[in-house]
């Protein structure tokens, strides 16, 4: 716990001191900024805005808010006291967005078109993770995990133990070479580091930050990162 709020502080610190260092820059002048072009761009394609005749809010708007409260308040309590897991989930933000459509006005013909638009927003994520499923399932039943738990864990059983922490941290960058997306990674990797911690005697929060560090740091620079 107090590692992980150490790293929390040091972290925003040294981020924050770099953006604020980087604004000031770009305050001083904008043409030093790394998307003065595309925001250029984008001003110039932008339709003018009149702050005078900007939209209020409405009774419909406040029956959409308390849909996206009461929906929330319902996950916590299905998750913390009956156990709810995806499929509940999954059919419960299905429920919140059929409702808060009807609250607003909108016919089945509008919330299904709307769905598909926000549907196709994540279509790439989804797809990946069930990519990664796929990819476990293939090494679960071809017994593939436990092999690679027993090379991984003979490689780095041989190094000091001071380090064997950060064999696992490198283990997990060159696997964001690979794989991207974070979920994805979790649904590969953890299955085989999980097990890589109990038999190198190392906790399994350890194996946790391993895999925060390796999928966090490495998508500042990798060039397969969605981020960039």
């Amino acid at each position: 716990m107090w590692l992980r709020a150490i790293i929390l502080v040091c972290l925003i610190t040294v981020t924050s001191i770099y953006i604020m260092r980087y604004a000031s820059k770009v305050k001083s002048d904008p043409t030093r900024g790394l998307v003065h072009e595309l925001e250029q761009e984008q001003a110039a394609d932008a339709p003018a805005v009149d702050l005078n005749k900007l939209p209020t809010i409405r009774i419909t708007h406040i029956l959409t808010i308390i849909t996206i409260v009461a929906g929330f308040a319902l996950l916590i309590w299905g998750v913390s006291k009956e156990g709810w897991w995806m499929e509940e989930l999954a059919a419960l933000f299905l429920s919140m967005g059929v409702i808060a459509g009807l609250v607003s006005g909108f016919g089945p013909s509008r919330i299904a078109s709307e769905f598909v638009k926000g549907a196709s927003g994540i279509a790439y994520g989804a797809f990946i993770i069930g990519l990664a499923r796929g990819i476990m399932v293939v090494l679960d039943q071809g017994n593939v995990i436990d092999s690679v738990v027993y090379g991984m864990s003979t490689l780095v059983g041989e190094l000091p133990s001071s380090v064997q922490v950060l064999g696992m941290y490198f283990f997990q960058n060159i696997m964001n070479l690979f794989i991207t997306s974070g979920t994805g990674m979790a649904v590969t990797t953890m299955p085989i580091m999980v097990p890589l911690s109990d038999l190198l005697g190392v906790t399994r929060q350890t194996a946790v930050l391993a895999f925060q560090f390796g999928d966090g740091f490495t998508n500042m620079i990798l060039p397969t990162s969605s981020a960039l």
